[in-house]
Parts: structure tokens; sequence; C-alpha cells
């Protein structure tokens, strides 16, 4: 029961990053909708907050009955990883949302401000990609 929860946070978690990210490349394809993007976004963030929640806690329970697991490589590249997604993950909703709301309007005008923006948005964003896929990974093929 335990591991089904933590399969259900997983699936919270990561089905809002590449949610995010596909609409992101909908934004980028199509700007128009990203004002529509900036409204959901808060939405899906507290989805992945969630999930990352959920993960904790029973990530938690789980590695108490597995204390081996302290000296497993994969194990400690995976708690690294963890680490890079939840500090990306403040960094994305305490600057980067709050900015992509305020430049929303402006999207599809190209500003300069929504360019500068958008290559820290990128960075981040493909940052938490990778690193939550990393997470998967050695999630399910290590440990």
């Amino acid at each position: 029961m335990l591991r089904l929860i933590h399969i259900l946070g997983a699936l919270l978690a990561v089905g809002g990053v590449l949610s995010t990210d596909f609409l992101l490349f909908v934004v980028d394809l199509k700007p128009k909708f990203a004002v529509h993007m900036s409204k959901v976004a808060p939405v899906i963030s507290t989805q992945i907050w969630i999930g990352l929640i959920v993960l904790g806690t029973s990530g938690v329970f789980i590695f108490q009955g597995r204390p081996w697991l302290t000296d497993n490589t994969f194990f400690i590249i995976k708690k690294a990883l963890i680490l890079l997604v939840i500090i990306n993950g403040v960094f994305l909703n305490v600057y980067i949302t709050p900015k992509f709301q305020s430049l929303a309007s402006e999207w599809a005008d190209k500003t300069e401000r929504v360019e500068d923006f958008r290559k820290i948005a990128m960075v981040s964003g493909a940052l938490s990609f990778i690193s939550w896929i990393g997470v998967i990974i050695l999630s399910v093929l290590f440990i």
C-alpha cells in the first residue's frame, strides 16, 4: 500500500511537471496562450507540490524498511537530484511563475524583457525536467 501511495505521489508530481513543460512548449509556439498559461500555472504548481509532499512522506516510511540504501550510490544520487528538484521548484515558484504572470500580456510581442526572462525560464524548466527524469530512472532501475 505504501508503494502505491508513493507511485500516486510520483504521478501527481511528474504529471504536473510534464503538463507544465508541454503547455510552455505550446506557449512558445502560440504566444497568445501565455495569458491562459499564466492562470493555470499556479494550479499545476500546487499539484506538483502536493505530489512532492506525498512522495517525501511515503519515501521516508519506505526508506525506514530499507536502511541499507544509505550506502547505495544510486540512492545517494537520487537524493541529490531530489534536493535539486526542490531547490529549483522553489525558484520556479518564487521567481519564475510570478514573473511569467507579470509578462504574460506582452509575451506575444516578444519584448526584450520577455526574451531575457524566457532564457532563464527555459534553463530552470529544462533542469526541472532532466532532474525529474533522473529521479524516475534511478527509482525504477536501481532502487
